[in-house]
């Protein structure tokens, strides 16, 4: 083993020092003693110079006696530079007023403390002690003499070894340190809180954020207004007791800076430009449900029941003109002397998985006698994630709950807010016109539009076509099970959405009637567009005229200001060569009769398109900028045009207005008009129940006459 004697005489690796000074805890202190010693040549000859008990007191080595001449130095020594290292290498004394009775005593890398009684420290002799001395730095060290320097007797409290020791002061000054850290970041956080609920309670309209590309970062003092809130199995849900007033923005602005700067507005009052657009308010009742408090059970009278997204939440319009309001407005205009309560279970952003829940959960407990059910805009997103593997999700452990608390602190969220703003300036207008072009000549599975594209992206649709089914049919059975009428009703602005097919698929097969509400739209949006264009004497967008282009397809897009004024002119601006390749205010049109405009002065804009047949193209118009620059923009929703003719064939474009869509009150839902027709055809739906009409009837004279299912159901 080492540091013992082996049979030979000749001892191991470690012989030469004492087995104590073998542990690691004492190597380091010693060894850096050892060549101290060694270095000087009165250590070297055995410490014979001085007198016995004359050793240093602090040290493991020899020292002078008090008035001792000094031992004659070597030249080097005598150097500046040499003592200079000298003094610096020597370890620092502390004030003996801060240590105690040990002061003076030097520091080392570890203390090691033997006790009075002299045990604990090693003795000469053993270890391989009496080897001859070993060359250390150029002098000869006697180990005897080393030895026998550490067997002398302790002194009183015993001999220290040179250590290091860490200040208390320094632990104290690390801990006062951390705990002001901490009182500040407190401070910080309790002010940013405070700063927000001052800012909620003066909030007198919420703007709501519209973008182009619907992406776009939301302020963190946003979180004081909020609609909706978490919930364990619906994913979310409406906050009790909300009330709310919202702004609609959903118009023309000068530049995108403007738009993002209202977006990112903090102060709570409406800005002067803004205070003549239209508002819409929001009243949750106790139960978590737009409108008021549902009344008690009446057995005489009709209760419905309407679940859905936002579109039964009734976005954009007031409480009196959601389509569920308009509902029970058209049946106690159409049966005054029966009691109807119509009660809308709407919740934005749901999905069929989230009505199935809610019907089990809640709408059954309301004893309805007819259940309206409208979903599909939210299943069919492509959002990347499912809402059922989000809500099987497991609940998180106790690190992903502690890292979720650091994330919802304010003064980090807002840090994180003001980064991104710096760093993620969003997309331009010009970068949404190239995508939307190329996706359009390309698409891929975020592009998903047939049934085959969807069964693409299932894994990252929210709700798949089969499980849409699936739900669909199962929230038919639930409500029939507890006797029940159904009515299926299908909102969408895309009328060939696959999933309004896959509705109608299931009212076939459960025999209940379906209101497409897409389709429904769709249709009013052709008649109103004939119409305005026989009263302005224009041709009809439902034909197809001779071209002048034998090798292309022209589309002449029509425009109306939209009693705004027109400084400098209306222009046209996509990524097609066709509409500006992307250089806005170039591309103007024209209302003096030429060049695609049938009449001149009569207020209708045109511009010839001359595109390959087939063609998609997205394009936003601009009023009166300056050529290249974004300026006098328009609605923040891109427009497009499908080339559907032939070569040498020219088509009329609907007459568009400036700062408007027909029917549209943002890009993702209908306005009040389009409520209205919806619940005039979800009206004649519920009458066309034999089980239902007879308790809307009060008079033998209207159950003749037919006039509850015949008769016309505008409001």
């Amino acid at each position: 083993m080492a540091g013992r004697r082996r049979a030979d005489g000749r001892g191991g690796a470690r012989a030469g020092l004492p087995r104590a000074l073998h542990r690691p805890r004492h190597r380091q202190a010693v060894h850096a003693t050892v060549l101290r010693l060694a270095a000087r040549p009165d250590v070297a000859e055995g410490d014979r110079r001085r007198p016995a008990g004359a050793a240093r007191r602090g040290g493991a080595g020899a020292g002078r006696a008090r008035g001792a001449a000094l031992p004659p130095r070597s030249p080097r020594a005598a150097s500046g530079r040499h003592r200079r290292r000298r003094r610096a290498r020597r370890p620092r004394r502390r004030d003996r007023a801060r240590r105690g009775p040990h002061a003076g005593r030097p520091r080392g890398p570890r203390r090691s403390r033997v006790r009075p009684d002299g045990r604990g420290m090693p003795r000469a002799g053993r270890g391989g002690a009496d080897r001859p001395g070993a060359a250390v730095g150029g002098a000869r060290l006697d180990l005897a003499g080393f030895h026998a320097t550490l067997s002398r007797d302790p002194p009183p409290g015993g001999l220290v070894m040179p250590a290091r020791r860490r200040s208390p002061q320094v632990l104290r000054g690390l801990v006062a340190s951390l705990v002001a850290t901490l009182v500040g970041l407190a401070a910080v956080e309790l002010l940013v809180r405070g700063v927000y609920l001052a800012r909620a309670s003066l909030v007198d309209t919420v703007t709501l954020p519209y973008a182009v590309g619907h992406r776009y970062l939301v302020p963190p003092w946003g979180d004081g207004v909020r609609l909706l809130e978490p919930d364990p199995v619906l994913l979310w849900r409406n906050r009790p007791g909300v009330r709310r007033r919202y702004l609609d923005v959903f118009g023309p602005i000068g530049t995108e800076a403007e738009r993002a700067r209202l977006l990112a507005r903090f102060l709570p009052t409406t800005p002067a430009a803004l205070r003549d657009h239209p508002t819409w308010g929001v009243a949750i009742n106790s139960l978590g449900f737009r409108g008021g408090e549902f009344p008690p059970r009446r057995r005489e009278a009709l209760r419905i029941v309407c679940l859905g997204d936002s579109w039964t939440f009734g976005a954009n319009v007031d409480q009196e003109n959601t389509y569920p309001a308009r509902l029970e407005a058209l049946l106690r205009q159409r049966f005054p002397d029966a009691g109807v309560d119509v009660m809308n279970l709407g919740v934005m952003g749901y999905s069929s998985f989230q009505g199935r829940e809610l019907l089990r959960r809640r709408a059954l407990a309301l004893e309805p006698d007819v259940v309206v059910l409208a979903f599909g805009m939210n299943d069919s997103s492509v959002a990347g994630f499912r809402d059922a593997d989000l809500a099987a999700a497991p609940p998180p452990g106790p690190g992903r709950r502690a890292l979720e608390a650091v994330g919802r602190l304010e003064a980090l969220r807002l840090l994180a807010y003001a980064a991104q703003r710096l760093t993620r300036p969003g997309d331009s207008l010009a970068e949404h016109l190239r995508a939307a072009d190329e996706s359009a000549r390309s698409p891929g599975p975020g592009a998903a539009g047939t049934t085959e594209d969807y069964a693409e992206v299932a894994r990252w649709t929210r709700v798949p076509l089969d499980e849409y089914r699936d739900n669909v049919s199962a929230m038919v059975g639930d409500a029939r099970r507890h006797g029940a009428a159904v009515v299926l009703l299908f909102n969408e602005l895309w009328a060939e959405s696959p999933y309004a097919a896959a509705m109608a698929d299931v009212g076939r097969r459960a025999g209940v009637p379906v209101v497409d509400g897409a389709a429904l739209l769709a249709r009013e949006r052709r008649r109103l567009d004939a119409e305005r264009e026989a009263s302005l004497g224009l041709r009809s967008s439902a034909r197809v005229y001779p071209g002048e282009s034998p090798d292309a397809v022209e589309v002449v897009l029509r425009l109306r200001p939209g009693g705004r004024s027109v400084p400098r002119g209306l222009f046209v601006v996509g990524a097609h060569p066709a509409l500006g390749g992307l250089v806005p205010n170039r591309v103007a049109l024209r209302d003096d009769g030429r060049e695609g405009d049938e009449r001149a002065g009569d207020g209708v804009w045109s511009h010839v398109a001359r595109l390959p047949p087939g063609t998609r193209a997205a394009y936003v118009y601009t009023n009166s900028g300056r050529e290249g620059r974004w300026e006098g923009l328009d609605l923040p929703a891109l427009r497009g045009l499908r080339a559907d003719a032939g070569p040498g064939e020219r088509r009329y474009a609907p007459v568009e207005t400036f700062g408007a869509i027909g029917l549209q009150a943002d890009p993702w839902h209908t306005n009040a008009a389009g409520y209205r027709l919806i619940a005039a055809a979800v009206l004649e739906a519920i009458l066309s129940d034999d089980a239902v009409r007879p308790r809307l009837v009060t008079s033998v004279s209207d159950l003749r006459g037919g006039s509850a299912g015949s008769g016309s159901a505008s409001p």
